[in-house]
């Protein structure tokens, strides 16, 4: 008797709906919304809606991502056999910190600089020419701090609005 090995998945019979926007309450157009680790995914419309059907009942992180905004994760429960609006869900846009690090007397670049964001994971290590390069943060104000041996460790204030760095 020859045997043979099936994989089965089943769907679910949920639903979850919503509309992507920006901080500025534009609609979000072509993020990408995907359900926990499944392969569950949608793009949202012009508009920003999207549907996600057949979903497994239970909570799940859902995860939003799209172009010059920062990726969002939210969590969602469903019931079986639910069909639930999340209503607007909003993603932030992004910005890109980059600069350079001078010694303050004599204005030469400092490389090896640890840049670190308070409250966030995001670091960053200046170049052999001083520069650094952090991609993905929110649009908002932001502490920079700063570290290198031989120096005085410093905090800056970014203002992404004003477009200036502060020493803190």
């Amino acid at each position: 008797v020859e045997e043979v090995k099936l994989d089965l998945t089943l769907t679910g019979t949920s639903a979850v709906s919503g509309e992507v926007y920006s901080d500025v309450g534009q609609p979000v157009p072509n993020a990408i919304i995907q359900w926990g680790d499944s392969k569950h995914r949608a793009t949202s419309g012009p508009r920003g809606e999207f549907q996600l059907a057949r979903l497994p009942g239970g909570p799940a992180p859902l995860r939003l991502s799209a172009p010059n905004f920062v990726s969002q994760e939210v969590t969602a429960e469903l019931k079986a056999d639910e069909v639930k609006s999340l209503g607007r869900l909003m993603l932030l846009s992004s910005l890109t910190l980059q600069g350079e690090v001078v010694n303050a007397l004599t204005e030469e670049p400092i490389p090896d600089v640890r840049l670190s964001l308070a409250g966030r994971a995001e670091r960053a290590e200046t170049s052999d020419q001083g520069r650094f390069r952090i991609d993905d943060l929110p649009a908002k104000e932001l502490k920079l701090n700063l570290e290198a041996p031989g120096y005085v460790t410093d905090q800056f204030i970014a203002n992404p609005a004003a477009e200036t760095a502060a020493v803190r």
